[in-house]
């Protein structure tokens, strides 16, 4: 039996705070510190890169058992959306372009609008990017894709899924509007500031909007995967990102 919507959305914003927080609740804690300092033991690694390695794996671990848990408990089939017809394979480069068109035109007008903001050094200081930083260089770039990877699975696969078969009230874009503002919600509590904010709130919004567009329109979850992947590579690689000595901030 398929729980009452007012409960599906109650525990679906709870565990979208959990996760946003994830990174930020557990950077300074001393059991992390500690766990660092007993995995030199093992590992020919500084403290730093141990201590951010395990902060990205509570927020993959994190994710992991939210799409678990949702999936299993509102019944919902992700590994049957990995499949895609031929004819809809262009639809992952047209994602794509679709999510950095909406996204840039938006975030162009707010920059225009405010002139005086250092938007790039905004995104560059937001704890997840400043973490990754940290980390050692052949990994960090692991951690954003498999971050993208879960975000999807879950967001989409999981979320607009269960809304939309389970919900039928709600629609397609009241699905996807939930969809959107729920993936919104947890990147933006791991943000410092409102620069920060508004320019993941921007990018969650275009990202989750064209993800469920692409997946109603194609039934795949890959597009959507596609799209979202790719615009990470881009933006990382845009912004010039290096890894440096940097701390966690929030």
């Amino acid at each position: 039996m398929i729980p009452p919507l007012g409960l599906t959305l109650f525990l679906l914003v709870v565990f979208s705070v959990a996760w946003g927080r994830a990174i930020l609740f557990n950077a300074d804690k001393r059991y992390m510190d500690s766990a660092a300092m007993w995995l030199m033991r093992y590992i020919r690694a500084s403290k730093q890169h141990i201590h951010s390695v395990l902060v990205g794996c509570w927020y993959v671990g994190t994710g992991v058992a939210g799409i678990f848990v949702f999936s299993l408990v509102w019944n919902v089939g992700i590994f049957g959306q990995f499949r895609i017809a031929p004819s809809l394979l262009l639809y992952l480069p047209l994602g794509f372009l679709a999510e950095m068109s909406v996204s840039s035109l938006v975030m162009s007008t707010v920059m225009l609008v405010t002139p005086r903001t250092a938007w790039v050094d905004q995104i560059r200081s937001i704890p997840w990017i400043n973490a990754i930083s940290l980390m050692p260089e052949r990994l960090g770039p692991l951690i954003p894709l498999i971050g993208a990877f879960l975000e999807e699975l879950f967001y989409r696969g999981v979320v607009f899924t269960l809304l939309v078969n389970g919900y039928p009230e709600l629609g397609l874009w009241g699905a996807a509007a939930i969809s959107a503002a729920l993936f919104a919600l947890q990147q933006i509590l791991n943000t410092a500031t409102l620069p920060q904010a508004v320019t993941m709130g921007i990018a969650s919004v275009s990202i989750s909007l064209m993800g469920c567009m692409l997946m109603a329109y194609t039934g795949s979850f890959l597009p959507a995967l596609f799209a979202h992947e790719a615009f990470v590579v881009f933006y990382f690689k845009e912004m010039g990102f290096s890894y440096k000595t940097a701390s966690f901030s929030g």
